[in-house]
């Protein structure tokens, strides 16, 4: 459970993007092309990334040509956004709501975020604090509950189960 809340002390926002995008998948099937595409935009990013003089140093002749095959590989459609399948499927309020409020609150580095990283130590004076948290554990536990109970809806619904 530490590892959960040791980084910045919420649920992943890529948990809501995995439900977002399952749900999608789910609704439609042929979705899965799109994800795919994602997979491959985002290799290709990575190449190119990776690709920049002075990023990896150390790479090997048979590296860079696997990279540039990767860099200049085709990559599909348009990259497709989390808030896309989100209003796709009926969830826009929980993108905005938790998936937005979450990456405020700890998954980019945010005012918000960055403060529960320190610590008053006594009065006046703070330190840097990196480790787990559980003064919201109770509130945050909800919200992977919610989550939860939000696939299962969605699931069901999708595939109209009685169960």
């Amino acid at each position: 459970m530490d590892s959960v809340w040791s980084l910045c002390n919420r649920p992943g926002c890529d948990t809501y993007e995995c439900l977002f995008f399952a749900c999608a998948l789910w609704d439609k099937p042929e979705n899965l092309t799109r994800i795919e595409d994602n997979h491959r935009i985002e290799k290709a990013k990575q190449a190119r990334g990776l690709l920049k003089p002075g990023v990896y140093p150390a790479m090997t002749p048979e590296r860079k040509a696997s990279l540039e095959k990767i860099a200049n590989g085709a990559v599909g459609a348009k990259e497709w956004k989390v808030f896309d399948a989100a209003f796709e499927v009926g969830m826009e309020y929980w993108y905005q709501m938790v998936y937005r409020g979450s990456s405020l609150a700890g998954a980019h580095a945010t005012e918000l975020s960055t403060n529960v990283h320190f610590e008053e130590v006594s009065e006046g004076v703070h330190s840097f604090y990196y480790g787990p948290r559980y003064d919201d554990a109770k509130f945050q536990v909800g919200f992977v509950q919610e989550l939860l109970s939000l696939g299962l809806k969605a699931f069901k619904k999708l595939h109209q189960l009685d169960r």
